[in-house]
Order: C-alpha cells, then sequence, then structure tokens
C-alpha cells in the first residue's frame, strides 16, 4: 500500500487512544490505555502491506460469518457470492473488511468511516457506516448498514476484535447455548466452555453461543485492567475463536445464526433482518475499561 493509503486516523481521550486504519477494511488497528493494548495492536508491517487479519477489529457487513459456499436464494433470487478467503468454501464476514472506507468525519475524539457497495454478485447497492467516540475510558463503535436499493435486501452485523491472550485471561459471558456443528440443534455448553463462570481462554475454541444477553467481559490476571463490552440493540449471539499457539484471542458480537439465510426465508427467523429500500440496521457495541474485579454493567 502507498504512504498515503495506509494512514492511520489517531484518536485521543484522556489515557485512551484509538488507531484507525480506514483504507484496511475500515479497521482498528490499536486500541489503548496508558500503553496497555485493549485490542491485539496491528505491527506496522501489517499496516504497511495491508492485512486486515493483522488488525485489532474489524466490521462484518452486511453479514456475519458463513454463507454456505457462498449461495442462497432470497425471493425467487438466487445469489451466488465468491469465496473470499484463501482456504475456505464459503462466503465469510460480508465485504466491508476487504474494502477500503473512506473518512466522512473526523475530529480530536471522534470518527467516521464510510463504505459504500454498488450491486454485483451481491445483488443490492448499500452504504455502510462506522462511528468511533472516544472517552478516556471507553470506546463506542456504531455500525449500520443502509439498503440502496428497491428489493428487499439480508443484512446482518458484527465485529471481530482481537484481544491479547496473555496468560491466565479470563472471558466471562452469560450464554445458554452453543453451536457444535453450524448445521445441529444448540446445545448447553460443555463446563470448558461455562463462560458464565469466567473461565480461562487456554485451549482451542471456534465456535458461536446462543442466548447471550449482549454484556460481556475480558479479564486479564495479574493486571488490574479488564474490558467490558456490551451490545445496543443486544446481540444474541457470540462467536469466540481461540486458536492454538496464538497470541490473540477472538470475542465477536454478532447479530444472527451462521449462514442464516439458508435456514429461513432471509434468515429472518435466525436473527438475519429483510431490509426494505433506505431502511437502515445499526448495532452499537461498547467497550468499557474497567476493574478487574467487576461485572459487566
Amino acid at each position: 500500500m502507498s504512504e498515503a493509503s495506509n494512514r492511520l486516523v489517531v484518536l485521543k481521550a484522556g489515557d485512551t487512544a484509538l488507531e484507525l486504519a480506514p483504507a484496511i477494511g475500515g479497521a482498528v488497528a490499536r486500541f489503548s490505555w496508558r500503553g496497555v493494548d485493549l485490542f491485539r495492536p496491528a505491527t506496522a508491517a501489517a499496516i504497511a502491506r495491508g492485512d486486515v487479519l493483522g488488525m485489532g477489529n474489524f466490521p462484518l457487513v452486511p453479514f456475519a460469518g458463513r454463507i454456505h459456499r457462498g449461495r442462497f436464494s432470497l425471493n425467487r433470487r438466487e445469489v451466488r457470492l465468491p469465496v473470499n478467503l484463501a482456504g475456505e468454501t464459503d462466503a465469510i464476514h460480508g465485504h466491508g473488511w476487504q474494502a477500503p472506507w473512506t473518512i466522512a468525519a473526523a475530529n480530536e475524539a471522534t470518527a467516521t468511516l464510510r463504505y459504500d457497495h454498488a450491486a454485483g454478485d451481491w445483488p443490492w447497492a448499500y452504504r455502510a457506516e462506522q462511528t468511533f467516540d472516544l472517552t478516556d475510558r471507553a470506546l463506542t463503535q456504531r455500525l449500520s448498514v443502509t439498503n440502496l436499493s428497491a428489493p428487499v435486501m439480508p443484512a446482518g452485523l458484527g465485529l471481530h476484535p482481537y484481544f491479547p491472550r496473555r496468560a491466565g485471561v479470563r472471558l466471562r459471558a452469560r450464554v445458554d447455548g452453543v453451536f457444535l456443528h453450524p448445521d445441529h440443534s444448540p446445545t448447553p455448553p460443555p463446563e470448558r466452555w461455562d463462560w458464565r463462570s469466567g473461565p480461562n481462554v487456554d485451549a482451542f475454541v471456534d465456535n458461536q453461543f446462543c442466548g447471550w444477553d449482549g454484556l460481556a467481559q475480558v479479564i486479564w490476571h495479574g493486571e488490574s485492567l479488564s474490558v467490558a463490552m456490551t451490545t445496543e440493540p443486544a446481540a444474541t449471539r457470540l462467536v469466540v475463536y481461540a486458536p492454538t499457539g496464538e497470541d490473540y484471542f477472538c470475542v465477536e458480537p454478532v447479530s444472527h445464526q451462521l449462514n442464516a439465510v439458508n435456514r429461513s426465508p432471509g434468515g429472518a427467523q435466525h436473527g438475519m433482518f429483510l431490509l426494505a429500500s433506505g431502511e437502515t440496521l445499526d448495532l452499537t457495541v461498547r467497550f468499557t475499561l474497567a476493574s478487574a474485579a467487576q461485572s459487566p454493567p
């Protein structure tokens, strides 16, 4: 990427700092408090090569997770999306994370990024926006999508934050089910994934959880910091991804079930929304710095 195209937008509020990479999927490159990273920070090399998978957080729009083989139908319209990630067989995470965003507005502590998508393989035009508001101890991130086409468009939203996987890190969240296989019904979480008790994130996991109340907390052992994540409207599904041998794990708030568009007409029974022309769907996620002893608000 050129020096101009990989320019970061830097926001500051008190002891909290945020670095945005608009050209790299509208992603967050760094989120920190007094120099302590709250998201996994992007390296200079990742920024230079425009590697969105090396960022700290990126948007999922106009759908989150997977669409099986990129195929679905809605109102007798057949949709065939390309596989958009090497090694995969499905379309994954929509378009926004792989496209440059423009800076619609920015000042010292707030910024708005915008992405306009023309109809193509995804046969609807839409506009996505992200607004970032930074305070001394919190980041509020609002993601929205507006259908700019005449036909009804299926839509879902999510975020893909990467948290540092420091020794003894724990996750606390209230969930009542887990999809052990994307095509099966959810089952009660096994003890190792009963996030209600705040267990360590020390083993592999890559599953979507349901019955979530929209509140979660990442707690670092031996540190006075934790991050409470809250959603509005409350997202009811949470993806936890902790790959083996990596220095990060992901806790992803999402609005719908995996492959929802293939589970009911438009996925409406499984968390997808059907947006009329001009209608907007939004999701607000707040990351609040807290004491490790505090429960999510």
